[in-house]
Formats: C-alpha cells, structure tokens, sequence
C-alpha cells in the first residue's frame, strides 16, 4: 500500500527564512505540520489529526478530507486555509 506525506505550513511575518525546510521547523522559525495518507486514513505524524475517507474524496475539492484538513491547518495555524487550496497543492490537475 502506498504511503502519501504531505507537509503544510508557513512562514510567520518575523520569521528571518523564506523558505520551509521540512522537518527543520525549529532551526527555520517556520511553522508546518506533516501528515500521511495511507489506504484510507490520513493521520497527523506530528499532531493528533485522524481522518478516514473514501478514495474518491482525493479528487473531489469539497470533501469532507480536504474540509477536515483544512479545519485542522486552520486552527493550528491562526489563518484561514480553505479546502480548495489544499486540494490544488495536492491532487494533480486533469484537463
């Protein structure tokens, strides 16, 4: 089964870096947190996020996935993500 890591994050207006180094968030001043996607279940690595899904929920921007994830980041980060950016940066494109 394939195992998906996605990484979210930014850079707060203070922070010195212009750019996210995963998993460095520390050394860097930015802010992120990780997440897999394995099967049908997208869990937090580093945070207590859980979620399942149906697999079609991948290529749909109003899921209840990218709804879930995007209340989550949201909360975590004190900004607004809405689900549709999350859905752009993560599901390839289809013409």
């Amino acid at each position: 089964m394939d195992r998906i890591v996605m990484t979210w994050g930014f850079i707060p207006a203070e922070c010195v870096s212009n750019t996210i180094f995963c998993g460095d968030a520390e050394t860097s001043g930015t802010i992120e947190l990780n997440f897999e996607v394995i099967g049908d279940t997208c869990k937090g690595i580093d945070n207590d996020f859980n979620v399942e899904f149906e697999n079609s929920e991948l290529w749909d921007p109003g899921s209840n996935l990218y709804n879930a994830i995007s209340v989550y980041l949201s909360a975590e980060f004190g900004k607004t993500v809405m689900p549709s950016l999350i859905y752009g940066a993560y599901a390839p494109h289809h013409d």
